[in-house]
């Protein structure tokens, strides 16, 4: 289509050259050689223009390939971040959840733990009560004891004494 719109002019300067040819009138052809050498030097500057606008077509397209190229490499980069990325969001939210239930049961065993203190504590302090009781029952049955002591070693004593005298002859009571 470019080609057709260069070089219409040069046909018709072509045409208008045969027919002033064939009129014999010299300064027409004369204009026309001009017309005529200037659309050579047109027709030249246009096709290096086209030639060097073909030239950096290609290399814009070439460019545009390799930028896609890129393009398609950088966005499998982004996939594959993006992947990972949800792994570690993933892998995070896991974690979380699990660092939520070691919380939770952090806290079961601080509460267990403190009830398990404070049930320590009560027995201690109801066994220390138990053994002072104990000890004051003690106390009452080792008095007990030596008071039963001493009255068995009398209840002996006088047994002995009671012994004695029976073994002993009788005495004699003066006859009246």
């Amino acid at each position: 289509m470019n080609a057709a719109r260069m070089f219409a002019p040069l046909i018709v300067s072509l045409g208008l050259l045969v027919a002033a040819g064939c009129a014999g009138n010299k300064e027409k052809v004369e204009e026309l050689e001009k017309l005529n050498a200037t659309l050579e030097q047109d027709k030249q500057s246009l096709s290096e223009e086209l030639a060097s606008a073909q030239s950096s077509l290609e290399k814009t397209q070439a460019d545009l390939e390799a930028s896609k190229t890129e393009l398609a490499g950088a966005n499998e980069k982004v996939a594959e971040l993006t992947t990972q990325l949800e792994a570690a969001k993933s892998g995070s939210a896991d974690a979380n959840a699990r660092l939520a239930e070691a919380r939770t049961k952090a806290a079961q065993v601080e509460t267990e733990l403190a009830d398990l203190k404070a049930a320590y504590e009560k027995a201690l302090a109801d066994a220390n009560a138990v053994s002072e009781n104990l000890k004051a029952q003690i106390d009452v049955l080792n008095k007990k004891v030596a008071q039963l002591s001493e009255e068995l070693e009398a209840a002996r004593k006088a047994l002995e004494d009671a012994r004695k005298k029976e073994q002993e002859p009788p005495p004699e009571v003066p006859e009246p």
